[in-house]
């Protein structure tokens, strides 16, 4: 569909260190499984697709696991036509006191946009234009990429994630094309 940056949500902070450990071995196998996908799949070669994976997953999710997750990333460094983000470990006030913190130890006397973007764990992605919520009720985003979704236009569903279809992206994107943008105006 010629969409240059798709980030996908895989899993908050408190997902992987509130659960129980049956449900975090799931989803780690999950990580595995998608991350053992793109580095045997042709297309993400063929087309240039890099993958990052932002959050505090290195300290939380077993060595086996973070290792493919890097070796993802490591395979997929220099491609730059699509971008696939991963947040895994992810809360965006995590993120925030995180970029405070560097603020405030590098010595910064007064806050920007700038300076906090630049600061921030997604600092390479641009600003959200769509999201996507699945799984129905209730609608909680637990601070998604707080910095960068100010404009972005919000489209909820009822299905899950693991139903969520090629034709349901779809769907979504003719929805968020036939909106009206007004970014904050």
């Amino acid at each position: 569909m010629g969409i240059p940056y798709l980030t996908i949500w895989g899993g908050s902070y408190d997902n992987l260190t509130k659960r129980s450990g049956e449900e975090i071995n799931k989803l780690e196998e999950v990580y595995r499984v998608l991350a053992q996908k793109v580095l045997n799949d042709p297309e993400v070669k063929e087309k240039g697709v890099r993958v990052r994976v932002l959050g505090e997953w290195a300290d939380i999710l077993t060595p086996e696991t973070a290792e493919v997750l890097r070796e993802a990333e490591e395979s997929t460094k220099k491609y730059s036509n699509y971008n696939l983000t991963l947040l895994i470990g992810y809360n965006g006030d995590r993120e925030m006191i995180s970029a405070m913190n560097k603020l405030l130890t590098g010595g910064v006397k007064t806050a920007s946009e700038e300076t906090i973007k630049t600061n921030l764990w997604t600092k390479d992605l641009p600003p959200v234009d769509l999201i996507i919520r699945t799984g129905g009720e209730p609608h909680l985003s637990a601070g998604f990429m707080m910095w960068d979704v100010k404009y972005a236009q919000l489209y909820f569903t009822e299905k899950m994630w693991p139903d969520f279809t090629a034709k349901d992206l779809k769907d979504a994107i003719v929805y968020y094309e036939r909106r009206e943008r007004r970014l904050g105006s």
